[in-house]
């Protein structure tokens, strides 16, 4: 699936090589439940906000979640294209800094993530 900033391959990158969605599963592949995340917090605290996702030899940072994507326990992570970092992509998104709450801030921000599909460009 598709949405405006995964179209963006020249600006981000291509998809596939730059932006990973991560699902928080159990071993049976079920939905990972509330207290179980909260035993894990300080440890996906760390990857999250410190050390980032990697995958082979490569690191990819924590992008967002949407509003969907929390109640699935999944997140966005993205790894650098060139000098395109994750503070870039935030900057791309727009101004989100009046929306006082950080969960409506979130959520404005995940909306550019809402599949899409190409239409006019303006």
């Amino acid at each position: 699936r598709s949405n405006r900033v995964l179209r963006q391959t020249e600006r981000f990158g291509p998809p596939v090589e730059h932006f990973c969605r991560v699902l928080l599963r159990d071993c049976d592949l079920e939905c990972i439940h509330g207290e179980v995340l909260k035993e894990w917090s300080p440890e996906l605290k760390k990857f999250l906000l410190n050390d980032g996702l990697n995958i082979g030899r490569q690191n990819y940072e924590f992008l967002l979640f949407s509003n969907s994507q929390l109640r699935d326990r999944s997140l966005t992570f993205y790894r650098p294209f060139g000098e395109t970092t994750v503070e870039d992509i935030y900057q791309w998104l727009g101004e989100f800094k009046q929306e006082k709450s950080i969960g409506t801030r979130l959520a404005r921000m995940a909306q550019c993530f809402t599949s899409t599909t190409p239409g006019i460009e303006v």
